[in-house]
Formats: structure tokens, sequence, C-alpha cells
């Protein structure tokens, strides 16, 4: 018995530790991002309460392989009002964060029809809270992240089948999706 908790308990420390490590490159990433729009406190709290939801869910990816709905919904919930509240100065319309939901949601929509369930049901979902943040800078940022998450996610499956030489392996598809919000946060220019 006592072996399937220490199961449990390894999965919890590495989830743990993966949380940390996503949570900080996200946060170090939006930080970047948010300095040079000079927001809104009330767009700073919004965009602060997805680091810790975006670490948890990288991370849980990561080690089990899924994103819990519960997690990216209850913060889409909080943070999106948040950020549409707080447009920043350069914004095209206050429900920018909205735009950014739903085009991120539309285009993981059409690659999951298209694909036939290569992006998963958590990927699908967890593009809400991508496309919030994404929106809050410029709703174009949303197909600019898919276009750098594809790329991420192309090169990581690369290296995972050079690394396994397994064609059935999944890559958790998650940590892309944070990977490129992260790279078009820091590439972005602020009008």
């Amino acid at each position: 018995m006592t072996g399937n908790g220490d199961a449990v308990e390894q999965e919890a420390r590495r989830i743990l530790a993966w949380s940390f490590i996503v949570a900080c490159a996200y946060a170090s990433c939006l930080a970047i991002a948010a300095i040079r729009m000079e927001p809104h406190p009330l767009a700073v709290i919004g965009l602060a309460v997805t680091v810790a939801p975006v670490g948890v869910l990288g991370a849980v990816d990561i080690v089990a392989r899924r994103l819990p709905l519960a997690i990216t919904y209850g913060t889409v919930a909080v943070a999106a009002p948040l950020l549409t509240a707080a447009p920043h100065e350069g914004s095209v319309t206050p429900v920018a964060p909205l735009i950014g939901v739903a085009v991120m949601v539309a285009i993981a929509g059409l690659i999951r029809i298209v694909g036939r369930g290569s992006l998963g049901r958590g990927d699908f979902h967890f593009a809400a809270l991508t496309g919030a943040v994404a929106g809050w800078f410029a709703p174009l940022l949303a197909v600019y992240a898919w276009l750098a998450t594809t790329i991420v996610g192309a090169v990581a499956s690369v290296a995972v089948l050079c690394a396994t030489r397994n064609r059935n392996s999944r890559l958790p598809y998650g940590p892309a999706m944070i990977a490129g919000l992260c790279i078009v946060l820091v590439t972005h220019r602020a009008r």
C-alpha cells in the first residue's frame, strides 16, 4: 500500500517543481510585456491572477498529461472581467480580452476538428485562458500565439520523437501553448 502513496507523493513533488518553473518563466514574460503597457492596477491584478494557475496547469500537463478545466475556467472567470474593466491606453476596445478568447477558442476548435482530436479537450479549453491574456495586449496576438505555439509544438514533437523513437508518444500541448504565449508577449511591442 505504501508503494501507491509513494508514487502519488512523487507525482505531487514533480507537479510542484514544474509549477514553480513554469510560473516563474510565464511571470517573467508577462512582466516584461506588461511593463511596456503601464497597466491599470486592475489589469495588473487580472494578469497576476493567471500566474499560479498557468504554472499549475503547465505542470499538471507535463506530469499527468491533462489540463483540469476547473482551474482553467476558474482563472478565466476571475481574470477576464478584471482585464476587460482595465484596458490599456492603446487598446482597440475594452473587450479586447474577450476577442482574444474568441479568436483562440475558434482556432483551437478548428484545429480540433481538422486534426480529428489531435488537440486535446483540455488544450481546447485552455485556449480561453491564453486568449484572454493575449487579447488584453492586442487581440491579434491570439493569432500570433497560435503560430508560435505551432512552431514550439512541432519542434518539441520532433525532439520527443528523436529521443524516444516512438511515434505513439503524445506531447502535452499545454506547455507549448504557454511557450507560444510567452514568445509573443516578449516580442510584442506596445503602441
